[in-house]
């Protein structure tokens, strides 16, 4: 979970590295190997899920820094 904006600009940066990765990775040659094509799928599948899991943390930071200050009207429902 990000806590402030400096781990929020780090994430961001992380991010983009993992992309120029998956975008690096992407512009080779798929192995002929099986074993390497193997090692390739999960390395790839390893970054893409980085990125997902970057873009839930980044996603929840900025939904709570948007709205900071803003409480919803809470309900309470008896179970009479």
């Amino acid at each position: 979970m990000i806590f402030n904006e400096w781990q929020y600009s780090i994430t961001k940066a992380e991010m983009k590295k993992f992309e120029l990765a998956i975008a690096q990775l992407k512009s080779k040659l798929v192995p002929e190997d099986e074993n390497k094509q193997i090692c390739y799928e999960a390395y790839l599948e390893s970054l893409q899920s980085q990125i997902e899991e970057f873009t839930e943390e980044i996603e929840e930071y900025e939904n709570l820094k948007n709205n900071q200050g803003k409480i919803e009207k809470l309900q309470y429902d008896s179970e009479d």
